[in-house]
């Protein structure tokens, strides 16, 4: 289960049970749109055994960027850097699919069924 701020959800966005269902908005007026580019909460919900591996894997990534001497894309992760950063790459799907980070997403959503 997740949820975010509903009134910074996205246009045509309607929370309907645990999903968001995505409709078409109406075409709004070009003089009052304004970019937002704020960042947004999102929580979400998860056992708590879940949030251990999470935890174990967040260390496993920091061993390996000190390993690489840093040389990777996030630098040590926390689980919220974890977590942030595949919420970045899952959002890639949409907005970079030919990138490399959009295309492997993009599969992870069809190992789950999810066409994308």
């Amino acid at each position: 289960m997740y949820y975010s701020n509903i009134a910074k959800r996205p246009a045509g966005a309607l929370r309907l049970g645990y999903t968001w269902d995505w409709r078409k908005p109406a075409k709004p007026d070009p003089d009052q749109i304004k970019e937002d580019h704020s960042p947004r909460q999102i929580i979400v919900e998860v056992s708590a055994e879940t949030a251990r591996l999470l935890a174990e894997l967040a260390t496993w990534c920091t061993e390996a960027d000190q390993a690489n001497k840093s040389c990777t894309s996030h630098g040590p992760l926390t689980v919220d850097g974890l977590v942030a950063m595949l919420v970045e790459d899952a959002a890639m799907v949409v907005s970079r699919p030919g990138s490399w980070e959009g295309a492997n997403m993009a599969q992870v959503f069809a190992s789950h069924g999810y066409q994308v």
